[in-house]
């Protein structure tokens, strides 16, 4: 159940951050890519995805008794 909520949190954080920013950055979206803005901008969001699945993960492993190889 903290899992699905967890998802649902991100979806919306996305939806009202990440998506309205992209259009706003879309012209010059197009004009940095060649640069290597994509792999920033997607090791970004990946980054981000990972932070906000870090209180699942680790309850979850708390729960199974694999905290100590986590560390």
């Amino acid at each position: 159940m903290p899992g699905i909520i967890i998802r649902i949190l991100s979806f919306i954080f996305l939806l009202f951050f990440a998506y309205p920013l992209t259009l706003l950055l879309h012209p010059w979206w197009i004009l940095i890519q060649p640069l290597g803005a994509y792999d920033i901008f997607s090791n970004m969001i990946n980054e981000l995805t990972i932070i906000m699945h870090l209180p699942e993960n680790l309850s979850l492993s708390i729960q199974t008794g694999q905290w100590w190889w986590e560390l």
